[in-house]
C-alpha cells in the first residue's frame, strides 16, 4: 500500500514543508505569548472610558490591516508559497533556516528581502516606542496587536492546509533569480 500524500510530496518533502510552516508558527505564538501579559495588564489596571472608545476602533483597524491586509493577503500565501517551493527543492542551509525562508527573511530576490527585513525593522522599533507607553495605553495597543497576530497565525495554518491539500495560493514565491 502507498503511504499517503499531501500535494503530491515524500515524506521527506512533507517534513521540510511542516518545518516551515510550523516554525513560522510558533515563531508568531512566541510573539503571542509575551504580547498578553501586557495586555491583559491593562484590564488589571483599569481602562477609563476614552480607553473603552479607542480599543473596539485600534482591534478593528489591527485586524483589518495587520491580520487581513497584512498576513491574510501578502505573507500568509508567500510562506506557505515559498515553504511548498523549499519542500521540492531542499538545500541543507535552507532547510535549517526554513522558517525564515517561508518568511522571505532569506533566499529571496533583492525586493522580498529588502521589504522583509524593513518590515522587521520597523516591527522592532515601535515595540521598543510602545514598551514605553504607561498601562493601561500599552495593553490597549499590544491587545490590537495580540488580534492581528492571531489572524496572522491562523492565516498562516489556513495557507498551510490549502497548499497541502494542493490548492496553493497564487502568489509570486519571490525567489531570487538566478544569472
Amino acid at each position: 500500500m502507498q503511504p499517503t500524500r499531501f500535494a503530491g510530496m515524500t515524506p521527506g518533502q512533507l517534513a521540510v514543508f511542516g518545518w516551515a510552516i510550523l516554525g513560522t508558527v510558533l515563531i508568531l505564538i512566541q510573539a503571542l505569548i509575551k504580547l498578553w501579559p501586557m495586555a491583559s495588564g491593562a484590564i488589571e489596571v483599569g481602562l477609563q472610558p476614552i480607553h473603552w472608545v479607542f480599543l473596539p476602533f485600534w482591534i478593528g483597524f489591527m485586524a483589518f490591516t495587520e491580520g487581513y491586509k497584512g498576513f491574510f493577503q501578502r505573507f500568509s500565501p508567500r510562506a506557505a508559497v515559498r515553504a511548498d517551493w523549499l519542500a521540492r527543492h531542499p538545500t541543507p542551509i535552507l532547510v535549517v533556516f526554513a522558517p525564515l525562508m517561508a518568511m522571505g527573511l532569506v533566499y529571496a530576490n533583492r525586493r522580498r528581502l529588502i521589504g522583509s527585513w524593513m518590515l522587521l525593522l520597523g516591527i522592532v522599533t515601535i515595540v521598543v516606542i510602545v514598551r514605553q507607553f504607561p498601562q493601561p495605553w500599552r495593553g490597549v495597543v499590544d491587545a490590537g496587536v495580540l488580534v492581528g497576530l492571531s489572524l496572522g497565525t491562523l492565516s498562516t495554518l489556513w495557507f498551510g492546509i490549502r497548499t497541502l491539500a494542493g490548492r496553493p495560493p497564487a502568489i509570486k514565491a519571490d525567489l531570487p533569480t538566478r544569472p
